[in-house]
């Protein structure tokens, strides 16, 4: 796939998953946050917790589900903690999750993913 077409299945992929956390009563705060550690695909609020996604997009939702390694969890975290400090809320109630979309635009969500 040419780089600028997975970057659009990309962003349509991050749209779709939005809608889904939206439609699930969640509050979008942010999309493709930079910081100096990473990119924060998407943030929510639901509630009091924050809810931070990492969007994978690919073929199958089995790939997604396993195209998250170790290095971009640690990438996610270090992002995470940078925006909560950047923000005054550290100590603030916090969630990690992997959403997946596969080439038909089905979404699938794994709350609490493992950071460890």
């Amino acid at each position: 796939m040419a780089r600028k077409s997975a970057e659009l299945w990309g962003r349509a992929a991050e749209e779709q998953v939005a809608r889904w956390y939206q439609e699930n009563g969640a509050n979008l705060l942010g999309s493709r946050l930079r910081t100096p550690h990473g990119e924060i695909d998407l943030l929510f609020e639901d509630g009091h917790q924050l809810i931070f996604v990492e969007v994978k997009a690919r073929g199958t939702l089995a790939r997604a589900a396993t195209a998250i390694t170790p290095r971009s969890l640690e990438r996610l975290l270090n992002a995470a903690e940078f925006l909560l400090a950047e923000n005054g809320a550290t100590g603030r109630d916090c969630r990690f999750d992997l959403a997946g979309v596969d080439r038909q635009g089905q979404v699938d969500v794994w709350e609490n993913i493992s950071l460890q």
